[in-house]
């Protein structure tokens, strides 16, 4: 008899949001213009769309990263929970500054929130675990 696997609650949450950011990172890198009345209110102008296909492929990149420390346990996966706690802040922070220029949709601020808040109880359901 073969014993399953007991995935942690890290380990799912980093999958979740793996796979959530390639699937939206490609679909930003390559249906921009059909990305863009979800993420902006204003729409149709070429230097946002080249914008999002920017967005869209580092979203594909972290989204592999998170992949790739999906199976990471101590120290090194805390050291990476921290770096893309510190990603989102920051990400959240442009975006507030940028709203200036770029009325951006809640949907997006809901999706980056909801992000940080998972980094933020993967972080701490680690923490609990390794005192």
């Amino acid at each position: 008899m073969k014993k399953e696997k007991v995935r942690s609650f890290s380990e799912v949450v980093l999958f979740i949001l793996s796979f959530s950011y390639i699937v939206i990172g490609g679909y930003l890198m390559l249906l921009p213009s059909l990305a863009t009345p979800i993420l902006v209110r204003e729409v149709n102008h070429p230097v946002m769309l080249i914008c999002l296909r920017l967005i869209g492929s580092s979203y594909t990149l972290l989204g592999l990263l998170l992949f790739i420390f999906k199976d990471v346990r101590g120290m090194r996966l805390v050291q990476a929970l921290i770096f893309l706690l510190l990603i989102g802040l920051f990400n959240m922070y442009l975006s507030f500054q940028i709203s200036d220029h770029i009325p951006l949709r809640p949907i997006y601020y809901l999706f980056e929130s909801v992000r940080i808040l998972l980094m933020l109880l993967v972080l701490l359901k680690v923490g609990l675990e390794s005192l």
